[in-house]
């Protein structure tokens, strides 16, 4: 059985069809609809404020700041319009109206004047009505089509700007954008900046007089006065009903508070001076329990020096009466909608014991819609200025993907989040620095003596995994292997690498619904007070994978859950846009995916690699956040349900680069990268595909790093099948491969370090990075453990006792070392020399459990059964619920 992908196109399903993708220019919905001219006009009306802001905005940081400020005013107004029309859009597109989303999709995928990123004006909306169609709905099926179609352009753009994340020491530099420059230039041939502010000039807002424009002072705040390298976090618009509980996420993450500024509309109403609140104002209960500030941004977003004074003053007065009742107190903070204010708005908020906050770090997130781009505009601005307060919304999704970013690179250059307490801005509690633990015993050794002193710390606090194996599909071919594929991932993170197993979610067959699986990530993994910034999460699927090609010739990639349909995957398996999306909620700042499976449309970009030994630059790579990803094969690829050892040929050779085999400049540690590099030849070498790696959009330069420990040796450690053994010679021969690939990684990173030590000197009394060290003698000493125990693993005995009697020579005090050596001897039948060694173990450590196992069954080949059942009874003692403990019991019931 093959692990098969399934590439769909537009003639081989019919079925398919109606799927926004393979919908031509001019070809309709196959279902006839009747359309409605008042929801094309809205659609319409969103289009073009979406395009007059684009065109006002783009390169505005090249304007005076008169200038600039006088287009952001209109921009913002613009933007309001175009919010207005989309929340019109939505009403018009209410649960039932087939025939109003029958016509959204054809005037997003028929019109052959939409660019690509016009779509992306649209994006949020479909993505509501996307997860709001039940299963069964007759559209489901294109309405998924049209997002991943949407969510495929967005990428595209923001892949255009996010290796600017993938450099070290960014200053938020500008990233060059050649697809959406030739967007830009194209709109500016339809509409100009000089004709926008024309047409709506009479709608901005009054300039503030002189003394409000950002000198601060007492009835005012703007960040200006902040010491060097402070900064607030603001978000206007909100509560949303799905957004704010995504920033919320993020700023637990990070263990930032923030201020809300609310419109009263979507808190409720008030009647006769009375407020009643909506079921929204429950999200800002949860801002407030979350220990942020929620305040009055006006009832409904008006200019308000445009208004009469009671019409202000109800805007104003509507939402403190809505804030008071969620809160139970009035509230403090007041922003006026677009910055409109004047001297008679600031008396009378004044009156009201309101204070003024305003901004001077603009996100513009309202005008861009690539996240990377708004959060390196957000960088920039702070590279000019050293402090302030930020400006975002929490009604966008880019905002909550640009913030993540923001908060990283700020924390990198050291800055201190305030937060609003007491009438005045103070510091935040700062995010807990990263934990620096003595590396996890393998399960079950928890008694074994302390590290040696040169143990190398831990670059995590903990580990988390999300395991999945499919063999029993409900209606995909079934497959052989992948369940043991998930229990070998399993035993190898948690016996080799520190995971708990507390830690790991593990779903099998029947077990691994789409419900659940996403459930585990966006639930589960996603919550702040269980994973933490410093900690990691490893994702491994075995499964059938199937991948979609767009008309364009984009691809979307898909994991098949237990109880997807065949026929309609696209609404019951996963796409890879979910799983990213589900990983940019993960607050760990390391995340590996690893897919047994074939894939495209994953948008991988280029990563660097990291072979050092220096652990200096191991430090570096993994402060910085990581989202890699390694796959079994491209989207045209049958992936091989067979291989050695009961497993995929992939998972076969990932199990034996985490072995060891993949630590390719022999320091200790093995990187994605380093594992990467180990298992595409040698998965390629035995079967007919190409496994593939690399960054997802959002990976910031980090590396997930496995720490090697030294495993002991047991009667209980396994040993290769004879078609394993039949693998290693080609094995080992691929070695060489893997040796000049590591070369090449090797300049690379010697590039990128060298350009690290550049920049570090740039600091000011902070010394370049240190030259790489010499290896340890530990490392050396661990480095031929492994290899020995590779030679025990293909039986090759005497090769195996020469690695461990070199590597107690370098370490002669290691417990593990000396115990691997004396049950070599033991296999080899030299059980005097095995008992000289194991007696030393125990003598370094009493307790380890091993040592008392192998020496027991020593005494027992020796004849001496009183000191085998000594020994026993210690194991026992130790280790009452290994595998091996019901043969020790029998064993002990026959001596007495």
């Amino acid at each position: 059985m093959k692990r098969k992908t399934l590439v769909v196109v537009a003639a081989g399903v019919a079925a398919i069809a109606a799927l926004l993708f393979f919908v031509r220019p001019g070809r309709l919905l196959p279902t006839p609809y009747r359309p409605d001219p008042a929801l094309e006009a809205t659609l319409n009306s969103v289009l073009d404020d979406y395009r007059r802001i684009i065109v006002l905005m783009d390169g505005a940081e090249s304007l005076d700041d008169a200038t600039r400020a006088r287009y952001a005013n209109l921009g913002r107004i613009l933007f309001w319009r175009k919010t207005s029309a989309l929340e019109d859009a939505r009403r018009k597109l209410s649960p039932g109206n087939n025939d109003g989303i029958r016509q959204l999709i054809q005037f997003l995928s028929s019109n052959p004047a939409l660019h690509d990123a016009d779509k992306l004006a649209f994006l949020d909306l479909v993505e509501e009505l996307a997860s709001s169609a039940s299963r069964r709905h007759p559209l489901t099926d294109p309405l998924k089509g049209l997002l991943d179609n949407l969510q495929s352009i967005q990428l595209a753009y923001r892949e255009e700007v996010t290796r600017i994340f993938s450099q070290f020491a960014t200053r938020g530099a500008a990233a060059r954008r050649e697809k959406w420059s030739a967007y830009v230039a194209d709109l500016r041939t339809r509409i100009s900046r000089d004709k926008i502010v024309a047409e709506l000039g009479d709608a901005l807002p009054e300039e503030p007089p002189e003394g409000l424009r950002g000198a601060g002072g007492s009835t005012e705040v703007f960040g200006n006065d902040f010491t060097p390298k402070t900064v607030a976090l603001t978000f206007d618009d909100g509560p949303h009903p799905k957004y704010t509980e995504l920033i919320l996420a993020l700023l637990r993450k990070y263990g930032i508070r923030a201020c809300f500024f609310e419109l009263g509309t979507n808190l409720g109403t008030v009647e006769n001076g009375e407020a009643k609140l909506s079921r929204n104002a429950e999200i800002a209960k949860k801002v407030l329990e979350a220990g942020h500030v929620i305040a009055n941004h006006s009832f409904s977003h008006p200019v308000l020096s445009k208004l009469p004074e009671l019409q202000r003053e109800s805007e104003i007065d509507r939402t403190t009466l809505l804030l008071e009742k969620v809160a139970g107190r009035k509230p403090e903070l007041f922003r006026a909608p677009y910055g409109a204010r004047n001297q008679a708005i600031l008396k009378e908020i004044t009156a009201d014991g309101l204070r003024s906050i305003m901004w001077n770090i603009d996100s513009l997130d309202w005008a861009d819609p690539i996240p990377e781009s708004i959060a390196m505009r957000v960088l920039h601005e702070l590279n000019e200025k050293h402090r302030g307060i930020i400006l975002f919304h929490d009604i966008h999704k880019q905002s909550v993907l640009a913030l993540s970013p923001v908060i990283e690179e700020l924390l990198r250059q050291e800055y201190t989040f305030l937060s609003f307490d007491k009438g005045q801005f103070v510091t935040t509690a700062k995010p807990p620095e990263p934990q620096r633990s003595i590396p996890a015993q393998p399960a079950g050794t928890e008694t074994a003596a302390a590290p040696a002193p040169d143990a190398k710390p831990s670059f995590y606090r903990e580990s988390w995994a999300v395991i999945i194996g499919i063999n029993d599909y409900e209606n995909w071919p079934k497959l052989r292997y992948a369940v043991n594929d998930a229990n070998g991932i399993e035993e190898v993170l948690t016996t080799k690498f520190g995971f708990k197993h507390e830690n790991v979610r593990k779903m099998l067959n029947g077990e691994a619904t789409r419900q659940r699986i996403m459930q585990v990530l966006g639930d589960e993994l996603s919550d702040g007070k269980k994973v933490q910034r410093e900690d990691r999460v490893f994702f491994f699927f075995a499964g059938h994978g199937a991948t979609r090609t767009l008309e364009d010739g984009r691809q979307i990639g898909f994991i098949v859950p237990v109880d997807a349909s065949q026929s309609n995957y696209y609404s019951t398996a996963i796409s890879m846009n979910s799983l990213r999306e589900a990983s940019d909620l993960i607050p760990a700042k390391h995340i590996y995916s690893v897919m047994d499976s074939c894939y495209s449309g994953l948008a991988l970009t280029r990563g660097s690699g990291s072979f050092s030994r220096d652990r200096s630059y191991l430090e570096e790579v993994t402060r910085r956040a990581a989202r890699q990803i390694l796959t079994a094969g491209g989207a045209d690829q049958e992936v091989a349900d067979d291989g050695p050892n009961g497993h995929s040929v992939f998972t076969w050779a990932l199990l034996q680069g985490l072995d060891g085999r993949a630590d390719l400049d022999g320091n200790g540690f093995i990187t994605a990268s380093e594992l990467g590099a180990y298992v595409s030849p040698v998965v390629s070498s035995f079967a007919k595909q190409t496994p593939a790696v690399g960054n997802l959009v959002g990976s910031e330069g980090g590396e997930f790093v496995f720490e090697l420990q030294p495993q002991l040796l047991t009667s209980r450690s396994r040993q290769l099948d004879d078609k394993a053994m039949q693998l290693t010679g080609q094995l080992d021969a691929l070695q060489q491969q893997i040796a000049a690939r590591q070369a090449e990684l090797l300049k690379l990173q010697q590039s990128i370090q060298a350009e690290t030590a550049r920049l570090a000197q740039v600091k000011q009394g902070e010394p370049a990075a240190a030259a790489p060290r010499a290896k340890p003698s530990s490392v050396k000493a661990y480095d031929l453990d492994r290899q020995g125990q590779q030679f025990y693993r293909e039986k090759k005995y005497p090769e195996a006792l020469q690695k461990f009697q070199a590597a107690v020579e370098l370490k002669p005090g290691d417990p593990v070392l000396l115990n691997n050596l004396g049950f070599i001897y033991y296999v080899m039948g030299q059980y005097d020399d095995a008992l000289n060694y194991l007696q030393k173990t125990l003598a370094v450590d009493p307790r380890r459990k091993e040592a008392h196992e192998n020496i027991a069954d020593t005494y027992m080949k020796l004849g001496r059964h009183a000191e085998a059942k000594e020994h026993y009874q210690q194991f026992l003692a130790l280790a009452p619920g290994t595998s091996r403990s019901e043969e020790v019991r029998r064993i002990l019931q026959s001596m007495n």
